[in-house]
Order: C-alpha cells, then sequence, then structure tokens
C-alpha cells in the first residue's frame, strides 16, 4: 500500500504522474504517464469511431500535464472546439 503523506522534508516529489523539483523549481512528467497518454492518443486515432466520454478522458489526461508539458493545452485546444 502507497503512503499518502510523505512527513521528511524532500526537494523531489512524485505526484499525479509528475515529479515536482523544488529546487530547480520544475515540473516534469513521468514516462509511465506519457505512455498512458500516448497508447491513448493511439486508440482514438485508429478508431474509426469514439464516445464523448473517452475524448474527454483523453484530454482530461493530456490537460492534466500541463505544467509539465507545455504543449499539451495547445494541442488539445482544436478538439475542445
Amino acid at each position: 500500500m502507497r503512503k499518502k503523506s510523505q512527513l521528511t522534508p524532500s526537494q523531489h516529489l512524485s505526484h499525479l504522474g509528475m515529479i515536482i523539483d523544488t529546487t530547480n523549481m520544475t515540473f516534469t512528467v513521468q514516462g509511465k504517464k506519457i505512455r498512458s497518454i500516448r497508447r491513448s492518443a493511439y486508440k482514438l486515432l485508429y478508431q474509426s469511431s469514439t464516445t464523448w466520454t473517452n475524448l474527454s478522458r483523453f484530454i482530461g489526461s493530456a490537460m492534466a500535464t500541463y505544467l509539465g508539458n507545455v504543449q499539451a493545452r495547445y494541442r488539445t485546444r482544436r478538439l475542445l472546439q
């Protein structure tokens, strides 16, 4: 079972698929999260049709990484229109 809190001070935290580095003030998306989003994108791309729920799920996953992925907002903007 994973811990829900971290009681010792740390400069690198892993939270919601991102690594927060407080020394460099950066957010980095973990490879596991990137692979998950890429897999979802391929599924959407090669399906003949999809549901609004699946499209919303993909957009939500991509937008959740916008702090560590500057292009997430720009690349999903057209999907929201």
